[in-house]
């Protein structure tokens, strides 16, 4: 007996060991959470694996006694001889029956309390979307440690001013040094002209990382919250319980219908109570402790709500780079949290401010935000006509011909591209398509942010990147013409994986491909007029195979100028013609009219005139 007790003993402290660094990793397996973590976070995950050795030694130590359940004897032992039958019977009845069946229960009562405060303790930060948004958090923050971090700066000073000593001391690469020092800006220093660079570069990262919603900090406060309340009522009843119970550890137990007299009323003696007592001690502290630093938690929350809106009105009075983005609330969180653990959340803090304060500024300088509108043309001038007269013909001979619909701008164009075997979207299913294309390309744009932000920050003729983005949902950038709408077809391509051909009658035609092309990719034909008109394409049903030459048409550089040369010949034979017909008799038409209502005006008159006389 004794040596099946000390191998149980054994046993027990080695899975009390394993269990305990199971606790631990699940605590401090992402790095950036423990970089993160305030010190209230901390002496929870102290107190938590605190509970759980006490736990452990709960459920071992009952046991280990040899005394786990209650001992019961009857009232009155002199009425009957003792019945070794009945009276298992009796003590297995009594464990449910008996008043103190709490104790014997408790050990499984706190484990399943401490698995819920530990499970409400790692549910705030072990989400993937809230992992992934942490992780990206803390690379950046390593990032901004090193840029401001003064001993890193003046080693990489240091070196950068031996490299260009030893560069300025070699005659081939003397001419070659000056223009690699300038290349980040019009300062002297190249150091820090790298390093601004380097800063805005992190803003524009921010700027992307914030465009979703991670509730992180929300979250925070329901886990807050939940385990402040749950520890409250836990205290209140384990208290309760040391109380009713007295310390006892013998309860009487009324079986009456359940077993024949003397043994319907039992004395049950629970040998392990002073132990169960010493734990629910223990539990009730550790409770307790747990309950003061969630409150703390929440009123570091209270604080923080007051500084991020103070930041934001007061500071910088809601002109922030990231103010309006979903996500800067939970980076304000993040970083206000790595402020409380350390100096080095000061120097980051200090560093992504002037990030900021840099990109701010770099705004006016670096481009005008000013976009001059395109100048509106009669659709009916000798150009348009020509534009269309063209595409048509080559669209004909193409074996293609142009969808029309209710709108002509490139989302209508787009939305009808999608099916070219289908007759034009009706208004009533033309806009939720535009919709569905208008937020995929704008998902499209943002997923490859780094790609088209410094395509389009260089770009002159279009506004800064967050600005077009801002446009592209309000559907302003639609009528700035094919330099602007560039873009919008670039990510159109990528978005749904098609070859998009721009078909212009004045210049050559534009190919626009997905970033992986695939074997046998689609194309879809949309033809372009000055200056903002798009139309979807079609294939003709009635086309014959030599007709349907529309890969050759981008592949066969010959036949391609053959054509539009005979199509602009046709246009001088054939098209200008009709042109100059239809504007004559539409001028006729206006002409016929105006002068029957002068003829009625005045025949108005001189009835009016006379009537006077």
């Amino acid at each position: 007996m004794a040596v099946n007790l000390c191998k149980a003993f054994y046993f027990d402290q080695f899975a009390t060991m394993i269990s305990l660094s199971d606790a631990v990793r699940l605590e401090s397996s992402n790095p950036a959470v423990n970089t993160l973590k305030p010190w209230w976070e901390v002496w929870i995950d102290y107190t938590l694996n605190a509970f759980l050795l006490v736990v452990l030694f709960a459920l071992a130590g009952v046991t280990i006694s040899g005394t786990p359940g209650l001992v019961c004897l009857p009232a009155n032992t002199n009425l009957t001889s003792l019945n070794y039958a009945a009276n298992f019977y009796a003590n297995a009845k009594c464990t449910t029956h008996v008043d103190g069946h709490i104790l014997v229960v408790f050990p499984y009562i706190i484990f399943a309390q401490w698995a819920i405060l530990f499970t409400l303790h790692l549910s705030w930060f072990n989400l993937p979307s809230v992992k992934a948004f942490l992780a990206s958090s803390f690379d950046t923050f390593q990032i901004l440690k090193k840029e401001g971090n003064p001993a890193i700066q003046a080693k990489k000073k240091s070196n950068k001013h031996l490299e260009m000593r030893e560069t300025s001391t070699k005659p081939n690469n003397r001419s070659n040094s000056l223009p690699n020092s300038q290349d980040d800006g019009d300062d002297d220093d190249p150091l820090k002209l790298g390093r601004n660079a380097r800063l805005v570069y992190l803003v524009d990262l921010l700027q992307y990382l914030s465009q979703f919603r991670y509730n992180l900090v929300n979250l925070y406060t329901m886990k807050s919250v939940a385990t402040c309340v749950l520890t409250a009522l836990l205290s209140a009843g384990l208290i309760s319980w040391l109380v009713a119970f007295q310390w006892r550890t013998t309860f009487t137990c009324d079986l009456q219908g359940s077993l024949p007299p003397p043994f319907d009323h039992n004395s049950c003696s629970f040998p392990a109570a002073p132990y169960v007592y010493s734990i629910m001690i223990l539990n009730t502290i550790f409770t307790i402790v747990l309950g003061m630093f969630n409150l703390r938690a929440l009123f570091w929350l209270a604080k923080f709500r007051y500084k991020y809106r103070n930041y934001q009105h007061r500071k910088w009075h809601c002109n922030h780079p990231l103010h309006g983005k979903p996500g800067f609330y939970d980076y304000f969180f993040c970083i206000q949290l790595l402020k409380i653990n350390n100096a080095e959340g000061d120097v980051v803090f200090k560093t992504m401010e002037e990030a900021f304060e840099i990109f701010q500024s770099k705004l006016p300088e670096e481009k005008n935000q000013v976009v001059s509108e395109s100048s509106m043309i009669i659709p009916e001038t000798p150009n348009h006509y020509k534009n269309q007269f063209v595409l048509t013909e080559v669209l004909r001979e193409l074996g293609m011909s142009t969808k029309r619909s209710s709108r002509d701008d490139l989302w209508a164009a787009l939305a009808n591209s999608l099916d070219q075997n289908k007759p034009p979207l009706s208004s009533k299913k033309l806009l939720p398509c535009i919709h569905e294309v208008s937020r995929r390309v704008v998902a499209e744009l943002l997923e490859k942010h780094a790609l088209f932000k410094d395509l389009i920050n260089k770009d002159d003729r279009c506004p800064m990147f967050e600005d077009y983005i801002e446009d592209l949902k309000l559907d302003k950038v639609r009528e700035k013409g094919i330099k602007e709408d560039h873009y919008i077809l670039m990510a159109f391509a990528i978005a749904y994986k098609a070859n998009i051909v721009i078909v212009r009658a004045e210049k050559s035609s534009l190919l626009y491909e997905p970033e992986k092309p695939e074997e046998n990719q689609s194309v879809w034909f949309i033809t372009f007029i000055p200056p903002h008109y798009y139309y979807a394409t079609t294939t003709d049903p009635n086309a014959s195979p030599e007709e349907s030459a529309g890969l050759k048409f981008l592949t066969d550089q010959i036949y391609q100028t053959e054509l539009l040369k005979e199509v602009n010949d046709r246009w001088e034979s054939k098209g200008f013609m009709e042109y100059k017909s239809n504007l004559e008799s539409i001028f006729l038409k206006s002409y016929t009219t105006s002068l029957q209502l002068t003829s009625e005006m005045s025949q108005c008159l001189t009835w009016t005139g006379k009537m006077k006389v």
